[in-house]
């Protein structure tokens, strides 16, 4: 009895210990699926001589769960697989994982002032199982008692056209840059300007924008500058392959970095022909090619007095649309007048300086009938880029709203403001306020 006494202490645990470790083993063995690769390593501050960085935990089995460890490596060159455990330099004391989708941070110290590190990751579980590498990111140390640098003036940027049509034809991508107030496009220095870091713009553009001291140079206060980037050049630095493409238009204004940031839209299909009618797919805008460029037909009463028929119109994606740039500019054979004809309305451009301010070329004018002129309501609510102000234009002159409470109270709309560089603003007198 006591040699069965003694089996059961003493065998029986070391058998269920044994068990224990059987079933962590086959536990361990069993478990195959590795931490998901982290997507989202950013670097967020600097110093002279640390880099802080965030990331989002993965998980124990790919996004789920918690995992065990983070191997956390930086290299003063950009960093590969083949690299990685050969000369790449481990960071101590990483943070334990979090669960899931827990935002992690660390700060990577002792490096040297003035250095260029790159950085990337990788997760383990309890299994040994280990993630794919992270994307790879990269900061820069500061120098020593070097300031942060200033932060860079946002401006508004319009481009023409929105969406590059490879298939279709064109020689420019026209950009508009409007500063505030209190910078004006003559400051800018055009040798700094930069598409993407890369392209510099053409310096044969024509407008009063064109950086020419001399009789030419008039010295207008326009706060609306001009590019003209060619073509073919953007084509070869965003690629052909059909999707979205970023833009960064940078440069320096007064001592002060600026940039504008935008996306443009890259497809390739057959252009529709001469004379069609088009419209977007869930839109009841309908537009007249003409001349490769689009027209809007502002009412169904002018789409009828044409003697066009509802029947002909052909819908094509808002892309498509896009890609066609407006055929914008309008007059009438019996006047001088020049209209610029924008969100389905026409507004007098009223003078050959406040012309040539938005770097229009009068080649473009296309030449419309009295009635056809007639169609478009005119412009009356402007404001200039970078002031708050809104004005009506009434009778040759512009008149402020002072409230937003006079505002509504005459029921205007806030998309009838139409945005217009200081030359054009400052061409119209002023006239009294809005009551």
């Amino acid at each position: 009895m006591r040699k069965l006494n003694y089996f059961l202490l003493v065998f029986i645990p070391i058998f269920l210990i044994s068990l224990g470790v059987w079933a962590q083993d086959e536990n361990n063995d069993t478990d195959t699926t590795a931490p998901a690769a982290i997507s989202d390593l950013t670097v967020s501050t600097t110093t002279e001589s640390s880099i802080n960085l965030t990331w989002t935990a993965p998980g124990d089995d790919n996004t789920t769960g918690t995992a065990t460890s983070y191997d956390l490596r930086y290299d003063i060159v950009t960093i590969t697989e083949e690299i990685w455990a050969s000369s790449t330099t481990q960071v101590e004391n990483e943070p334990t994982p979090q669960p899931a989708s827990s935002t992690e941070t660390m700060v990577v110290e002792e490096l040297s002032s003035s250095t260029t590190y790159y950085f990337a990751i990788k997760t383990k579980d309890e299994a040994d199982n280990e993630s794919d590498l992270s994307n790879i990111v990269s900061g820069t140390t500061l120098g020593e008692e070097e300031p942060s640098p200033p932060a860079e003036l946002t401006i508004e940027m319009t481009f023409t056209p929105r969406t590059l049509n490879l298939a279709s034809q064109g020689q420019w991508i026209t950009v508009h840059l409007f500063f505030p107030a209190n910078h004006k496009a003559r400051d800018v220095d055009i040798s700094t300007v930069k598409l993407n870091d890369t392209l510099s713009p053409n310096s044969d553009f024509k407008g009063v924008n064109q950086f020419k001291k001399g009789k030419k140079d008039k010295g207008n206060n326009s706060s609306n500058l001009v590019l003209k980037f060619p073509r073919s050049d953007f084509v070869d630095l965003a690629g052909e392959t059909p999707g979205t493409f970023e833009i960064t238009v940078s440069g320096v204004v007064n001592e002060e970095t600026f940039s504008a940031s935008d996306s443009i839209n890259i497809l390739n299909v057959a252009p529709e022909e001469e004379d069609s009618l088009v419209g977007a797919t869930g839109t009841p805008e309908v537009y007249t090619i003409k001349n490769g460029k689009k027209r809007h037909i502002p009412s169904s009463r002018a789409f009828e007095r044409r003697g066009l028929a509802w029947g002909n119109i052909k819908k094509i994606s808002q892309e498509e649309l896009e890609s066609y740039p407006e055929d914008e500019l309008i007059g009438a054979s019996d006047s001088p007048a020049v209209y610029l004809i924008i969100a389905g309305m026409k507004r007098h451009i009223p003078s050959s300086e406040v012309f040539e301010s938005y770097g229009f070329d009068w080649d473009d004018i296309s030449i419309v009938s009295r009635d056809e002129l007639g169609d478009y309501s005119d412009v009356n609510l402007v404001r200039a880029a970078g002031d708050v102000k809104v004005y009506l234009l009434a009778g040759g002159k512009k008149h402020w709203i002072p409230t937003i409470a006079v505002f509504n109270k005459h029921g205007y709309k806030w998309e009838n403001v139409i945005i217009v560089n200081s030359t054009e603003q400052n061409a119209v007198p002023e006239g009294e306020n809005i009551e």
